[in-house]
């Protein structure tokens, strides 16, 4: 998953190497000269150098036939795909499995009278082989994304092309943890540039479920794609619209995660910077709603408006509407892997105490997004009623990993206070929700936070959150952040209490406009006190609003 910049991973690089075996016993003897020619300081016997065990093989002809990928096999020997041009009745695809000296057991030739070529092979659960590389011979474009299932003697199960009217190539494939495919490549049918990364996943048949396709304005190529712990992909390639070695991380749909930065770009002075997010649990859209709702604000108001001006002008306003587009999809709280995103970060990780449990996927594939523990809490108020799955460990998920990496580039440019927007307790605060907070708030920081919720109480219709969160929460986002960079940290929550909370009045989503028009208020406050909140200085400069804003109440 891609914020369109995340994540760490590792390169590797495949390599044919060819050992020639040395002869020891060749060696000329030597000895070091003494004045007597007796009491030698050194043994001058001459000692035999170890001779490496290593071979090399070769297949087909000089310039004609060439290898791109191998792998070992389970049985000790090796499988090799590659291209031939002296077998076959064209440019074909070439597969050859050897014993564990690199002697050919058997080879087959896949392909039409056209240049076939494959790029990535792979031994498979099932000890038959998967490959992946291009055809002219099958498909409906120039060139197409070619994928062949065979069985553990290369004979073909199937094959499927993927692609459009133009040239398209897979570059790497791996078997997933479901027994499907991913295949990464790249695509001049699709896409907003003129050459795409394109990142297809199969199920165990290479049916496809679905493709993504990542890059610029310019030539931009995924060559190498694996599964990652948590479920999603790390691709790896080049990029010239972005420049150099290309690192894309994406969960486990291949969705990307993204941020918008509202700012004058032709101001490059140096600018404090916050981060305002939404949909960190998918049913709770109404945040992700109020996100674009600002950063429409923002824009159509650029130039129009003296005070917005001048924070374009002086701030970097970075907004993330849908933290988790996976449980977005699912109208659920959960992501693809059944975890709660809002409770997966590094502050009081993991505590019953704080209504979660650190299950992760059992068996890398079982999903319990959360335990209900209603009924020992009856008995015991102070249990918690449910545990949410808060994951294996902290950022075990692609989201968070995301978030974790964005706020850490803002902390090099002035990162000034952190807003999570949620729904539906109507009401705005800060730290600490965890059950055990890492440390008291200093008086000054504290002297801050009471200000500006005080502010929103004074002047909007949300109520104080300490008033109406009956629980704590650990691992909390706005938590870490206060925690990990020590700038101003709030969660926001819009809407009434009176709208599905807790399945009250589920799916009850009306009167947008005017929630929407309550969020203002709160937003401009924070931004026109950018500075004061980076330097935890009172946060006293009074935001100018539009006639209507704030609306009044909802009867």
């Amino acid at each position: 998953m891609k914020r369109k910049c995340l994540a760490v991973g590792i390169i590797l690089l495949f390599t044919r190497v060819g050992i020639l075996p040395t002869n020891a016993q060749d060696t000329e003897k030597t000895s070091l000269p003494t004045s007597t020619g007796k009491n030698q300081l050194f043994d001058t016997t001459p000692v035999p150098l170890p001779t490496p065990k290593g071979w090399m093989k070769t297949f087909g002809e000089f310039g004609e036939d060439w290898g791109y990928s191998v792998q070992q096999t389970s049985d000790g020997g090796y499988i090799i795909a590659g291209h031939t041009h002296n077998i076959g009745i064209g440019g074909d695809v070439w597969l050859i499995k050897t014993d564990g000296n690199g002697k050919k057991v058997w080879d087959k030739i896949f392909g039409g009278v056209e240049d076939d070529d494959v790029y990535s092979v792979q031994q498979t659960s099932d000890n038959g082989y998967i490959i992946a590389g291009v055809t002219n011979y099958s498909g409906s474009g120039s060139g197409d994304v070619w994928l062949i299932k065979t069985n553990g003697n290369g004979n073909e199960v199937w094959n499927r092309s993927f692609g459009g009217t133009n040239w398209d190539e897979g570059y790497s494939v791996q078997q997933t943890a479901d027994k499907g495919y991913i295949i990464a490549g790249m695509t001049f049918s699709f896409g907003a540039g003129w050459v795409d990364a394109w990142l297809i996943k199969t199920d165990e048949n290479g049916i496809e479920q679905w493709n993504k396709t990542y890059g610029g304005e310019y030539i931009d190529i995924a060559k190498s794609v694996r599964q990652t712990a948590d479920g999603g992909y790390i691709i790896t390639g080049e990029t010239e619209s972005f420049g150099g070695v290309w690192l894309i991380k994406t969960d486990n749909n291949g969705k990307d995660i993204w941020c918008i930065r509202v700012t004058n770009e032709k101001n490059n002075e140096i600018k404090s910077s916050c981060l305002i997010d939404g949909c960190i649990h998918g049913e709770e859209w109404e945040g992700g709603e109020a996100c674009l709702y600002l950063a429409e604000y923002l824009l159509i108001n650029f130039n129009a408006n003296k005070t917005i001006t001048h924070i374009l002008n002086s701030s970097e306003v970075n907004i993330v509407p849908l933290v988790n587009p996976d449980a977005r999809q699912d109208d659920s709280r959960y992501n693809a892997n059944g975890i709660d995103l809002c409770r997966n970060f590094d502050i009081d990780f993991g505590r019953i105490m704080g209504g979660v449990i650190p299950l992760g996927q059992l068996f890398h594939r079982i999903k319990i997004p959360y335990i209900d523990t209603s009924r020992l809490h009856k008995w015991f108020p102070s249990f918690p009623w449910r545990l949410h799955n808060c994951g294996r460990h902290p950022f075990s998920e692609p989201e968070t990993q995301a978030m974790r990496d964005l706020m850490r580039e803002l902390e090099n440019n002035d990162f000034s206070f952190y807003v999570n927007c949620h729904t539906a307790m109507h009401s705005f605060g800060g730290p600490w929700i965890a059950y055990k907070p890492p440390f008291e708030i200093p008086k000054q920081e504290q002297y801050i936070y009471d200000y500006a919720i005080e502010w929103v109480i004074k002047n909007t219709e949300y109520e104080n959150e300490k008033s109406n969160l009956w629980y704590a929460a650990s691992g909390d986002v706005g938590d870490w952040c206060y925690k990990e960079f020590r700038i101003p940290s709030f969660g926001f929550e819009i809407l009434s209490m009176d709208y599905d909370w807790g399945g009250k009045k589920e799916g009850q989503h009306d009167n947008l406009v005017h929630w929407m028009e309550t969020t203002l208020p709160v937003y401009m406050y924070l931004l026109v006190n950018i500075d004061n909140l980076r330097q935890w200085r009172t946060p006293d400069i009074q935001p100018p609003l539009p006639e209507g804003v704030p609306p009044e109440p909802l009867k």
